[in-house]
């Protein structure tokens, strides 16, 4: 799959395709906010956004399931 994300979608979309390396085949980033570049994710205001959405993708099987 590729996935495209903007904004704060496109570190969440670098995120899950670091979690997922044999799913993902390419990445499509718009306008990624990369202001805090110096920051490891974990010291950063998004670690526990990213950290809810791997969890949300883990729970479900597909992305009906996500979507219910």
């Amino acid at each position: 799959m590729v996935l495209y994300g903007h904004s704060l979608e496109a570190l969440i979309a670098m995120a899950v395709a670091a979690e997922s390396v044999e799913r993902v085949r390419g990445l499509i980033l718009g306008d990624p906010p990369f202001f805090n570049h110096n920051l490891a994710l974990k010291e950063s205001v998004w670690y526990e956004p990213f950290v809810e959405l791997h969890e949300l993708i883990s729970r479900c099987r597909s992305a009906a399931e996500m979507n219910a």
